[in-house]
């Protein structure tokens, strides 16, 4: 599963799925923000629901944000 997050700048982002066809689905309604706190029960928030049911999230004009919001730790290597 590919998470995703669209928003303004400095404004709230979207919480976005893609689904098998590789289109935006907005998960908003689902879940408010992929955080640390909510990655652990995506799996038991996404189960047993159609992706491509919900609605296409509106990226024109959207930046993409990082996927989790506040993330604990950032690990890096070069």
């Amino acid at each position: 599963m590919r998470l995703m997050r669209y928003g303004a700048r400095d404004g709230a982002k979207t919480p976005v799925v893609l689904d098998a066809g590789g289109q935006p689905r907005d998960v908003s309604a689902l879940v408010p923000d992929f955080t640390p706190e909510t990655i652990p029960t995506l799996r038991d928030v996404f189960k047993g629901v159609d992706l491509e049911g919900l609605p296409l999230a509106q990226t024109q004009g959207q930046r993409i944000a990082a996927p989790v919001s506040q993330p604990r730790n950032i690990w890096a290597s070069g």
